[in-house]
Formats: C-alpha cells, sequence, structure tokens
C-alpha cells in the first residue's frame, strides 16, 4: 500500500492501523549488507578495567565506512568502562557516536558495566540510520546509597540512615553534584510485590554520625516538600535509597532521526534509563528496565522520556520496575514568552526543544490554561539564550516574565511525538506513572498496568514547575488492562494545575475545557477502590465498552466511590 497524506490529528492513528505507514521504523537509507566491525580488533577486551579508549577508537574506525557498518560486541560477556573524574560528567558518555549514518550496535547480549556513578551509558547524537541492540546497562559502583532507616526526628526534621555494605556513602562527590538530592523508601507488600515511595523525600544537607550512619535534613522553607518526611512515613527499619540523581541517561539519543532501539536492558543509571530527545522515527523495542537479581532499585529516573519528538514513534513490548520515576513521558517543552516585539513577533527562552521554520506553534494562556489558536513560524533568529520568532499572523496580548512559571507559553505541535503508538508494555512495581501523555495523536494499547498507587495513564497540564506541554489531545486508550491492588489514584486520571499565590501547584477551577478528542474503550479495570476514570477540563470524550469490576476484598481509598467521575466536562459519551 502506498502511503497517503493526511492531516495531523487523530486520523493519522486509524491509517496507521490499516497498514498505510508502520510509525517508528527506520528508513534504510541504503541496503547494502553491513561491513561488520569487532570491537575485539580495536584492543576492547572484557579482562580490562576501563574500556573506554579502545571503544572510542573502535567508534572512530566505524564511521569512516562509506557504507552500512555493524559494531559487534562479544556475546555474553562483560566490558567495565570508566570515565576518569572532572567537571560536567554528566555530559559524557562510556559509548559516544556522533555524526554517524548507517551504523550498527550490535551487543549481542553483552554488559556495558559502567564503573563511574556520574557519566552515562551510550548515547548517538546527530546520527541518522543508527540501531543500537542486544545490551544490558549496569554500575559498579551503582549511583545511589542504599540502607536501613535507625532513627526519624519529625519536630527536628531529620532521620538518620545507615548504608549497607557494598554500597557508596553519601560523602561522594557524585551526591553533592548530583541535580536533584532526594530519595525514598522501599517497602515490602504482603503478596510478594513492592511499594516505591510514593513520596520523594528532598535533603538540604547531610552529616556522618556514626559508622556508616548518616543524617539528612529535610527542607523547611514551604516549598512543596517541607512535609514530604512526615508524609512519608519513615520509622526505623525502613529500607530507603538516596540518590545520586543526575541527568546522565543509560541509553539516549540527542537530534537524530530513523533510530532503532531493540532487546536492551538496563538494570541501573544515575538518571534516566532511555532519553529520546529531539529525535524522529524512533522505535523502542524490547527494551526493559529492571531490578537485577538481589537488589531492590533499578534506576534513579524515568523508564522512557521522551522529549521534543519529531516525527512518527513505536514503542512497542517493553517493561518497567524499580524506578523511581514514571515509565513512560511523552512531551514536548515549554516555549516561555519574554516579550512581544511586534505582533507577529515573540521572543522565547531557549529550552529543550528546537524550533525551526514551518513548525506549528500552539499558544497556551497558562494562567487559565486555555489553548489559544495554533501559528506557523516563518523566521527563526537567535539571540543568544533565546529565539525571536516571526509568525504567520499577529499575536493577541501575551503574559511575559523571567521563567514560564509567569508567562504565557508556546508548545511546538511539530516536536510532540505525532503519531505515537505504545503498545504490550507491562508497568510494574516503581515510584510514579504509568505513562504520562503531554502529546497528541496517540494510540496507547494492549498495556499492563500494574502500579500500587494507580496512576496508569496521566493527561495534566501545570505551568509552574515543568510546564510540559502540549495538553493532552486526539488520543486513543484501548483494550489495556490495570489492574488496582489498593491504588490510591485513577487509572486513567485528566487534571489541570493552577498558580498558586506560594508558587506551589494546586488543582486549578477553571472553565477551559483542553483536553480534548479522547477515545477510552474496551478497557478493563480490576480492584480499584477510586474511580477507575477520572477527567477534569475535558470536551469530546468516548468511554465505551470497558469492564470495572472491584471485588469485596479490593481496599476502598475514598469514602464515596464511582467508576467514573467527570469535572469541568461537555461532549461526553458514555
Amino acid at each position: 500500500m502506498k502511503c497517503c497524506s493526511f492531516k495531523l490529528g487523530i486520523l493519522p492513528v486509524f491509517l496507521l492501523l490499516a497498514g498505510c505507514y508502520e510509525p517508528g521504523k527506520p528508513v534504510p537509507v541504503q541496503q547494502d549488507k553491513p561491513m561488520q566491525f569487532h570491537v575485539r580488533d580495536f584492543g576492547v577486551e572484557p579482562s580490562s578495567t576501563n574500556n573506554y579508549e579502545e571503544l572510542k577508537a573502535a567508534v572512530a574506525a566505524a564511521k569512516t565506512n562509506a557504507g552500512p557498518v555493524e559494531l559487534q560486541f562479544e556475546p555474553g560477556v562483560v566490558y567495565r568502562i570508566g570515565f576518569p573524574d572532572g567537571p560536567n560528567l554528566q555530559s559524557k558518555y562510556a559509548l559516544y557516536v556522533q555524526g554517524a549514518t548507517n551504523l550498527v550496535l550490535n551487543g549481542q547480549g553483552a554488559t556495558l558495566l559502567i564503573t563511574n556513578p556520574e557519566i552515562g551509558g551510550i548515547c548517538t547524537e546527530d546520527s541518522t540510520g543508527v540501531e543500537v541492540k542486544n545490551f544490558n546497562i549496569d554500575y559498579d559502583p551503582l549511583p545511589y546509597a542504599q540502607g536501613v532507616i535507625t532513627t526519624v526526628n519529625l519536630p527536628e526534621s531529620w532521620f538518620e540512615l545507615k548504608v549497607d555494605e557494598g554500597f557508596m556513602e553519601p560523602d561522594q562527590v557524585c551526591f553533592e553534584r548530583s541535580m536533584s538530592k532526594w530519595g525514598l523508601t522501599i517497602r515490602d507488600l504482603p503478596d510478594g510485590r513492592r511499594r516505591y515511595g510514593p513520596a520523594a523525600v528532598f535533603a538540604e544537607r547531610w552529616e556522618k554520625t556514626g559508622d556508616r550512619i548518616w543524617r539528612f535534613y529535610t527542607p523547611r522553607n514551604g516549598n512543596g516538600y517541607d512535609l514530604a518526611l512526615s508524609q512519608a512515613g519513615l520509622k526505623p527499619g525502613d529500607r530507603y535509597i538516596h540518590q545520586a540523581r543526575n541527568y546522565a541517561q543509560a541509553v539516549a539519543a540527542k537530534n537524530c532521526d530513523n533510530v532503532l532501539w531493540e532487546n536492551i536492558t538496563v538494570y541501573s543509571s544515575p538518571g534516566l534509563a532511555f532519553f529520546p530527545h529531539i529525535t524522529s522515527y524512533h522505535t523502542i523495542r524490547n527494551c526493559h528496565v529492571k531490578v537485577k537479581e538481589g537488589r531492590i532499585f533499578s534506576t534513579d529516573a524515568d523508564g522512557i522520556h521522551m522529549r521534543s519528538s519529531r516525527g512518527h514513534v513505536l514503542i512497542e513490548d517493553c517493561s518497567f520496575a524499580g524506578m523511581s520515576d514514571d515509565g513512560i513521558n511523552v512531551h514536548s517543552s515549554a516555549l516561555s514568552v519574554q516579550s512581544r516585539p511586534a505582533p507577529d513577533q515573540v521572543m522565547v527562552k531557549k529550552h529543550t526543544f528546537s524550533v525551526r521554520p514551518g513548525d506549528a506553534l500552539e499558544l497556551v494562556h497558562s494562567a487559565s490554561a486555555t489553548v489559544d489558536g495554533t501559528y506557523i513560524v516563518k523566521v527563526v533568529q537567535d539571540a543568544g539564550a533565546t529565539w525571536l520568532l516571526t509568525l504567520d499572523r499577529d499575536l493577541p496580548e501575551l503574559a511575559a516574565g523571567s521563567e514560564f512559571s509567569e508567562t504565557d507559553n508556546f508548545y511546538n505541535l511539530s516536536e510532540s511525538a505525532n503519531p505515537f503508538i505504545i503498545r504490550n508494555c507491562y508497568f510494574g512495581d516503581y515510584r510514579g506513572r504509568g505513562i504520562l501523555v503531554s502529546a497528541h495523536g496517540g494510540l496507547i494499547e494492549k498495556n499492563i498496568f500494574e502500579m500500587n498507587d494507580g496512576w496508569g495513564i496521566v493527561m495534566n497540564y501545570e505551568s509552574t514547575r515543568w510546564a510540559e506541554g502540549p495538553v493532552a489531545y486526539d488520543l486513543i486508550v484501548r483494550d489495556n488492562e490495570f489492574r488496582g491492588r489498593g491504588s490510591s489514584q485513577a487509572a486513567i486520571l485528566g487534571v489541570l494545575y493552577g498558580r498558586s499565590q506560594t508558587g506551589g501547584d494546586m488543582m486549578a477551577s477553571v472553565p477551559s475545557r483542553p483536553f480534548h478528542d479522547i477515545q477510552i474503550e474496551n478497557n478493563r479495570f480490576y480492584d480499584y477502590g477510586v474511580p477507575a476514570i477520572e477527567l477534569s477540563s475535558a470536551r469530546n470524550v468516548t468511554i465505551s465498552d470497558n469492564l470495572v469490576r472491584c471485588s469485596d476484598a479490593a481496599v476502598r481509598a475514598r469514602s464515596e466511590y464511582a467508576a467514573v467521575v467527570l469535572r469541568n466536562c461537555e461532549a461526553v459519551q458514555i
């Protein structure tokens, strides 16, 4: 079947399913059989204490070949890879590839054991037609301190942790340089599963008070995290993880086209497990975040954090367990309005996105979560820390400021994973949400959600802390199974958050209904003692052919119960 043309929106999903296009499938630039290189020919050996320089040489040699190349590793062996201590380690990777075309990195089941807890694993950047497959990724030392709570002092806002043997103590430099200083409890449940958090306990400082015993002081500054210590319910004997969390990733692709990640298992990471950033036509298949046997924790951040994706995305047959944050997060970032120099121009602050001529930008008056039209970019002018954008028509009055917490914001619809498919994935025990959606034109189907705190599929918009967007719309959620097991949150949740006077988030009571064109069909919800579906500020929603079954033994987390709860919604069919 020839590929057909269509407008963006919910229609492409149906065409994709009909065989018009398989999203995320790499488009081969050449059909030649790849020339094979082997890392052992460059001195990369399992017996080495650090294979960094040898791997660098192997990648450089592979890139010089004019045709497609496959760089192979020894099946099933462990390669130790480090990087010298120094500044800006979070931009370094054990295996880094830049400017490649038609390159396959084939681990053949090998493990990359990374010996510096501040660097990332594998990164491809500014590349086209790249495949990364058949790897295991792990760290030694692990990028966190694990131990047991010995003392909790709520009045003085501190607790003490005895760090287990074999784990770093928090006097290591990676903890002090970490970008996000917090930890969480990990509790065993009667059914053999684990509960991670959910409260994130931040630490302003810490000090040693005994043999492997460390006292952590939690915030008391009213920033929204000062109640976390009491909310976490810490008590002596609890197992606890304090992370050396940073912006490194186990697997990353940045500004790459036609990307395939396949058969990759991540056991640990100082940050994200998988980070696609400004990639296009990206497939992630049979990739997993797992808790290694004998451990209780995996990665210090999300499973897949897909930011500012262009083109089609396919995520399938993946699984997520043991992380300290969300399973999958699909979004772009706010273009914060700095000024409006001319009626058809806007100055926006640079962030984790790109803007190109021809892109479609959606304007959101963020204080009220009101969507106010789509604008096409005609000219992009680089002004250092900002971009000056000339648009195809005049703009209304805009709220400007230094940060997106006080400004109106634009979102790049051309860079928000349209369309995307997430299917046949499993979401298990970890802290966070299953799929966080700030995107459009998506199909979420045939997944299993089994998190202890619910939060299966979440559509939310807030403009004070992260301001991820665009506001979700044109979504199909079907044929999924949600297993409650005492969940405290709805399986499918859509909610707006407004701007409070203190700068934190609060549920907004605004008249806008920016979530729209959402189909929730043929899903199965088991043992949710809270609403299975809870939507706010939505319109044009269809909820059909779903099964909600709640046994007598299921934990009721609210005094009042309804299978579906709607607030400030219109044009809803059930």
